[in-house]
């Protein structure tokens, strides 16, 4: 024989006790959330900044280099042959280090990002679990005497022993 679930009597209340505390949770987590990833929003402009003058940089020094094999094209060929050499070797230098810096930064800020996803998610979720327990306590305190409370205590340290 089945015995039918507890609808009205313990998952209704169950459900809307969960959805007040998920309400209440979101609500004073939702600042501090904010505020995280406008912090984050602004280191990753910061380094995107960094790389975009990084990439400044390496365009000037090309620029240069043309011009100096500009000058250099005015001189005699040996001397323009060599200053062509160089000038090639010195761009594809700046170009290959700029965007190895802009990556490597692009990394960075996105290793950064995941880290601090991760680490505001593991917070969220420590916080999630302390107000739980939080609340989880009060509610037995709160249904049951102390008899009951201590012999489940009993219990509870028992399994913990056990496990």
């Amino acid at each position: 024989m089945m015995s039918e679930i507890p609808w009205r009597s313990l998952i209704f209340p169950q459900i809307f006790n969960f959805a007040v505390f998920i309400g209440v949770l979101a609500y004073f987590t939702r600042k501090p959330i904010k505020e995280l990833l406008e912090k984050k929003v602004s280191t990753f402009s910061a380094a995107r900044e960094q790389a975009e003058g990084a990439k400044l940089a390496a365009e000037r020094r090309h620029s240069e280099a043309e011009l100096k094999l500009r000058e250099l094209e005015q001189s005699e060929n040996h001397a323009i042959d060599t200053a062509k050499r160089e000038s090639e070797e010195l761009r594809i230098k700046t170009i290959n280090e700029a965007k190895k810096t802009a990556e490597r930064q692009a990394l960075e800020a996105q290793e950064i990002a995941q880290y601090e996803f991760e680490r505001a998610a593991n917070m969220l979720r420590l916080e999630i679990v302390n107000e739980a327990t939080q609340y989880a306590s009060t509610l037995l305190k709160s249904r049951t005497d102390k008899n009951l409370r201590a012999k489940l205590n009993d219990e509870f340290i028992n399994k913990v022993k056990a496990t």
